[in-house]
């Protein structure tokens, strides 16, 4: 499984190679930047793959950072299953 996770690191550093390349040749017609994260902040799936780098990536946060996550994660939840019961 390591493996997997390992060439899937690969690609997805291949494919933010290739986008910032994207926005040196489109300048400011893509708004996307370093920390920005507007456009994803809806409902999208995940892969399994991106699962497991999100866990593994969690489990290296020190505890306070992991506490902080997890309240945002259960009030953004709670709004969710609020609106979508």
């Amino acid at each position: 499984m390591q493996d997997i996770l390992t060439q899937y690191q690969a690609l997805l550093q291949e494919i933010d190679r290739w986008f910032a390349g994207c926005l040196e040749q489109a300048g400011e017609q893509i708004a996307c930047q370093q920390g920005c994260y507007a456009c994803c902040r809806g409902l999208f799936e995940i892969s399994l793959l991106d699962a497991c780098l999100l866990q593994t990536g969690f489990n290296h946060l020190d505890r306070s950072t992991q506490e902080q996550v997890l309240t945002k994660a259960h009030h953004r939840t709670d709004a969710l299953q609020s609106i979508w019961p």
